[in-house]
């Protein structure tokens, strides 16, 4: 089990992702922490797709966004909510209605909905890695 602190009072705890599915579902929001993107590499680049490494300018200037971003599975629903929203000139649309756009698209398909919130988002010193402190409300998700 890996430990990250926050600014927040509660101590983030993320298990491995293959006992994840084990673990009692708690009566409201639980909190997660863990890295959105490893730190910058020649190999990192290499290894990911065109457009997908981040320079660690990229990473600094991209937390401060980062806190009420939705929480996907998989990135589902997120090319369709922004396919919908984005005008016909190529505007993309602002965060807020791409948001909406995915809360409405969870109505009729709930694997696209929004599984959760990020909180927090800070670049780690001094490797760069940008992680990210989320919470999940599965009573919202199971009940709703």
């Amino acid at each position: 089990m890996h430990h990250c602190n926050s600014k927040r009072k509660r101590v983030c705890k993320v298990s491995r992702v293959d006992q994840w599915w084990r673990m009692p579902l708690p009566d409201g929001p639980a909190y997660f922490c863990g890295i959105i993107h490893p730190p910058p590499s020649p190999e990192l680049n290499r290894q990911l797709p065109a457009g997908y490494p981040l320079s660690l300018e990229q990473l600094y200037s991209l937390a401060p966004e980062l806190p009420g971003a939705p929480i996907l599975v998989e990135h589902a629903g997120i090319h369709d909510a922004v396919d919908s929203t984005t005008a016909s000139n190529g505007q993309l649309a602002p965060r807020e209605a791409v948001i909406a756009e995915l809360h409405d698209l969870g109505e009729s398909h709930a694997t696209k909905s929004p599984v959760g919130t990020v909180l927090e988002a800070h670049v780690i010193e001094p490797s760069g890695a940008l992680y990210v402190v989320f919470e999940v409300s599965f009573l919202t998700k199971i009940n709703g």
